[in-house]
């Protein structure tokens, strides 16, 4: 399951995205209808804020960590991060 995350990681967006565009050319094509079309991208809507979020949060996570070791730094503490 790990390495299946792990193949994932970064790459969940343009996942939405494709499964989006596959969907808008199956309703194009007349081989599924408005209703459930509808539905779909609204599932992958719904999908494509949550990566999107989720990418936010570690990008936030890494942002204060960052702070964190500088902070240390200028405060002349190089012995934080050996």
């Amino acid at each position: 399951m790990s390495q299946i995350l792990e193949f994932l990681s970064g790459k969940k967006t343009y996942l939405m995205s494709g499964l989006g565009l596959v969907v808008v050319g199956l309703w194009i094509f007349g081989l599924i209808d408005d209703q459930i079309a509808g539905k779909a991208l609204t599932a992958l809507g719904f999908g494509g804020v949550i990566t999107l979020r989720a990418a936010t949060a570690t990008q936030q996570a890494q942002t204060e960590e960052l702070q964190q070791k500088v902070a240390a730094l200028s405060r002349g503490d190089r012995n934080t991060f050996a």
